[in-house]
């Protein structure tokens, strides 16, 4: 009976995150069972521990510190919510499904292993791929979004394939949610910010059709996006931001937040 009512709530607590987090409501109870299972049997963190967490506003991971371990009831012996901090001192309660240890995964690879890896393209950035080649000094990985890389054997970690089909549906899932926002982009021609509207997605690389309030439609990769689905943080002094000027954002240095009144200084008012 007390297993019983451990499943029963698990189960409830991964619907609670999914409402939360935007995730698939109509998922297939099969899926919700193999992730039950996969959850319960990864390893429990500890405070502290340095991780790769997949964060809810890309789902991409990053290299991120367990701060917190969350207890639902006081009946289930293991914690499966975690609160995690990445670099930058942002936080956010994460299930252990959707966070790698360093010692989750083995490294002997196979050709077709499904894998979460290092971007080479993106700094710091870990996405799933699957293992195409291997070398001495590296393994090739063919990204979700058909790239293939070099990447070193310390930056890849082994998932299985529910997993790995999971991860792509949800970075799919929040690369189409930015469809028809208005955004603040950086313009590839000029290099200034301006406003716009995004269009579509191009392929599965985080690149998106935006037309610019101007009327001009050009191609923009998401680093030079921001909107309404950017990572939110807390704004404070010494911060770098971007502000309007006129009909452009520039990029500048917060000297005072006082209530909702900011004050940036800009690189050419600088003394």
């Amino acid at each position: 009976m007390k297993k019983h009512n451990e499943t029963d709530n698990l189960k409830k607590s991964l619907n609670n995150k999914e409402e939360k987090y935007g995730k698939n409501k109509k998922s297939k109870p099969v899926v919700k069972s193999t992730v039950l299972e996969y959850r319960a049997q990864l390893p429990e963190l500890q405070v502290g521990e340095k991780v790769l967490a997949k964060w809810s506003d890309d789902n991409w991971y990053y290299q991120s510190i367990v701060e917190n371990k969350i207890d639902f009831k006081e009946s289930l012996k293991v914690n499966y919510l975690y609160t995690i901090k990445n670099s930058a001192s942002d936080h956010e309660e994460i299930y252990r499904e959707d966070i790698i240890g360093f010692n989750d995964s083995n490294k002997n690879f196979s050709i077709g292993d499904f894998v979460v890896a290092e971007r080479p393209d993106f700094a710091q950035s870990f996405t799933p791929g699957q293992i195409v080649g291997i070398c001495s000094d590296y393994l090739i990985v063919k990204f979700y979004d058909s790239i293939e890389h070099q990447v070193e054997r310390d930056s890849i970690y082994k998932i299985p394939l529910f997993k790995y089909q999971l991860d792509i549906d949800s970075i799919i899932e929040a690369e189409r949610q930015w469809i028809g926002q208005k955004c603040v982009f950086r313009n590839s021609r000029t290099k200034l910010y301006e406003t716009g509207q995004i269009l579509s997605r191009v392929g599965n690389g985080k690149r998106f059709k935006v037309l610019s309030d101007k009327g001009e439609e050009e191609i923009i990769n998401i680093i030079h996006i921001f909107g309404d689905f950017t990572r939110k943080r807390p704004i404070r002094e010494d911060d770098f931001v971007l502000a309007p000027v006129n009909d452009h954002f520039f990029p500048g240095k917060v000297k005072e937040y006082k209530g909702n009144q900011i004050e940036v200084v800009f690189e050419d008012q600088k003394a």
